[in-house]
């Protein structure tokens, strides 16, 4: 069956090293929308296929005008800062959709995602991420007979949201697995989908480039900031949306009647 469920927390960050200078790679053109794959299960138990009654917190896949991946690995597990917006005060998560390019055609038994939200981002951290939200999310999607040069689209509801507090200097980091027969593993054939070009739908990335990549050989789903990379392009970011809903506090006041 396919499922969903979360591990414990992750290892914090610390801070230390100066932001690191982005460093300039080559991407990938002519990808091609490969389908959507949904999860439908959460922790062994059914999921709506959509989630209503919330807002669009953040969507950087909507009008972008490039849409490519990294051609530099490894790229197995990638990762962004965010700002939100549409919201205010404390923020629940409750679906994240993300899209995976597979850059080789390969018959999977089995795919599935590993991510995490982070509630700190700092460029100048090592590593630059702290504050784990949620724990590390897993997300089964089952077989996929994935084509060479396309992207799938991953909806993961949440039945269980993750907060963030605020709205900016957050952190999402992706991981994707496939299962050729010999159980799931990291492989470079599969990778998050990249962008550039037009403003963000919703939200920004704080970061000058697309994000990072596990140049350094991280596998916690964190990142060195010397792991940061670009285009040498404009809005660069990973494609993502996620969706979730907001609550400012409220102060009580006492008031005297006459």
């Amino acid at each position: 069956m396919k499922s969903i469920f979360f591990l414990g927390a992750l290892t914090l960050g610390v801070v230390g090293m100066a932001n690191a200078q982005v460093q300039v790679e080559p991407s990938t053109s002519g990808l091609h929308p490969g389908g959507q794959l949904q999860a439908r299960s959460i922790n062994g138990k059914a999921v709506p296929n959509k989630v209503t009654g919330t807002t669009l917190l953040f969507d950087s896949f909507t009008g972008a005008t490039t849409l490519t991946s990294t051609t530099t690995t490894p790229h197995t597990y990638m990762g962004v800062p965010l700002d939100l917006a549409n919201a205010s005060g404390t923020v629940q998560i409750n679906q994240i959709v993300v899209y995976m390019v597979s850059t080789a055609a390969v018959n999977y038994t089995d795919v599935t995602v590993n991510l995490a939200l982070w509630d700190v981002w700092s460029g100048a951290a090592n590593p630059v991420f702290s504050s784990p939200s949620g724990g590390v999310v897993i997300a089964d999607f089952g077989a996929l007979s994935a084509a060479a040069s396309n992207f799938y689209t991953l909806t993961i509801p949440l039945a269980t949201p993750i907060t963030l507090n605020g709205l900016t200097n957050h952190g999402i980091a992706v991981n994707y697995k496939g299962d050729t027969g010999t159980g799931l593993a990291d492989t470079n054939s599969l990778t998050s989908l990249l962008r550039y070009g037009n403003a963000f739908a919703v939200g920004d990335n704080p970061l000058t480039g697309y994000g990072y990549r596990n140049a350094s050989g991280h596998t916690d789903l964190n990142f060195a900031n010397t792991d940061s990379r670009s285009f040498g392009q404009t809005l660069e970011g990973m494609a993502l949306q996620l969706t979730g809903s907001s609550s400012t506090p409220v102060s009580l006041q006492s008031f005297s009647v006459d």
